[in-house]
């Protein structure tokens, strides 16, 4: 063999092992992991979901769960797109900074984004109608039923969310004097006259044992107690299956369930009058209105190896996910 073949088979030989080299790590991902993963498509639609969805789920959330709440997002849209409701608001590329701190903000997003582009189109329909998705953070450890509430929704029916008794958000509670129930009640009631009277005997009271010494101290305690309860059996409350107030009365007279949970500050209309120590407690489960998704339940879902369609299957009864032009 001449040396100038020798030459030309050893640069040929360097140049398949230098081939060789370049193209391994593509070959084993693509064995290993199928194809490389695609850039992101950013449209007019995923940048818009990506900011509502930043503003309804923490960025911790697992992928599946962030997908069912994508679609429950491009849902709502649509839904109020033809029934000419306001529709949610995304946040804006400041707000998610603000948010998620500057370093951290093209990660949280391109994640935002990811699950608006996995779910391209798709939204959840029921009789072949876009449904008007409810979702919470937290429910009471079942959702409610919302079908013979809420107008053409069969669809939000009572589901079992038991793992949402595991979240810091289940439970909460709230001590308040009489006094400071009573004037919290103040705007709530229909008949005010009722609740300043009230007011003024628990103030006429309160002069009249100023000076007791700790024997009648204890004495007042225990007619504070036997005083609270009997006023907490002016209440009269009803409840759906989930345990969620429905009505809710003093004295006969008719209250908001909504503007005394807001009255108030509960998270919930999942909640418990009680006396406890001199005290009105008050109990709240849950947190938010109950009907449809819990995130928390979502979350857990996920975490078990749930797809997105199956939490959204779950939680929204005979819906049909489809895509948009298609229902």
């Amino acid at each position: 063999m001449s040396q100038e073949v020798y030459v030309k088979e050893k640069l040929k030989l360097i140049f398949s092992c230098v081939l060789i080299l370049i193209c391994l790590p593509y070959f084993v991902t693509y064995c290993f992991q199928g194809e490389p993963a695609k850039a992101t498509v950013k449209t007019d639609e995923s940048i818009e979901i990506a900011g509502i969805l930043a503003s309804q789920v923490p960025v911790t959330v697992e992928e599946e769960a962030l997908k069912a709440q994508a679609v429950i997002v491009r849902t709502q849209l649509q839904w109020c797109k033809e029934n000419k409701k306001e529709a949610p608001k995304p946040l804006s590329k400041k707000e998610m900074e603000q948010l998620w701190g500057q370093e951290k903000y093209y990660e949280f997003y391109e994640k935002m984004i990811r699950a608006a582009g996995d779910t391209n189109g798709q939204v959840m329909t029921f009789g072949g109608k876009v449904i008007n998705p409810s979702f919470h953070k937290v429910s009471a450890g079942m959702t409610r039923d919302g079908s013979q509430i809420y107008k053409d929704t069969p669809y939000l029916l009572s589901v079992k969310s038991s793992e949402d008794v595991l979240s810091e958000d289940y439970l909460s509670v709230k001590f308040f004097t009489k006094k400071e129930f009573e004037a919290k009640l103040a705007g709530v009631l229909q008949n005010k006259e009722g609740s300043q009277q009230t007011d003024d005997k628990s103030e006429e009271k309160t002069e009249n044992t100023k000076d007791e010494n700790a024997k009648e101290k204890n004495t007042k305690e225990e007619e504070m107690k036997k005083e609270i309860e009997a006023y907490l059996d002016t209440f009269t409350i009803q409840r759906d299956g989930a345990e969620y107030v429905t009505e809710l009365e003093k004295d006969g007279n008719p209250l908001d369930v909504d503007a005394f949970v807001q009255a108030f500050e509960l998270p919930s209309p999942c909640f418990f009058l009680k006396e406890m120590d001199g005290h009105i407690r008050i109990v709240i489960k849950g947190c938010g209105h109950g009907y449809g998704l819990s995130q928390y339940g979502a979350e857990d879902m996920a975490k078990n190896k749930k797809s997105y369609e199956e939490i959204l299957k779950y939680y929204f009864s005979g819906i049909k996910i489809e895509k948009m032009g298609k229902h």
